[in-house]
């Protein structure tokens, strides 16, 4: 099975009223002619708790919002390609 080729394409960033009166926030793309939502941010019925929220195939995973903040102010300290790992980190071939 080959790996998904990554696509970069441009996004909308939404805020929109769900049922009712709340409110969410959205990052969607137009991909192959249709909109996707790709990213949603919620808030808890019960304590206003905030979820981030993706689709997984056919189900929607929710993430505390907080954790997914920690992964992003985490990330530009840790992440790095792995073009950059064989520049600078290999150890030259003898």
């Amino acid at each position: 099975m080959s790996k998904p080729v990554p696509i970069r394409p441009p996004l909308n960033f939404d805020k929109s009223s769900v049922t009712g009166a709340g409110m969410q926030l959205e990052i969607s793309a137009v991909v192959d002619g249709v909109v996707h939502p790709l990213l949603n941010v919620l808030a808890d019925e019960d304590d206003e708790s905030l979820w981030l929220q993706v689709l997984c195939g056919e189900r929607l995973v929710q993430i505390p919002l907080a954790l997914a903040r920690q992964l992003i102010e985490d990330a530009p300290g840790i992440v790095f390609s792995e073009a950059r790992y064989e520049r600078e980190f290999q150890l030259p071939e003898e």
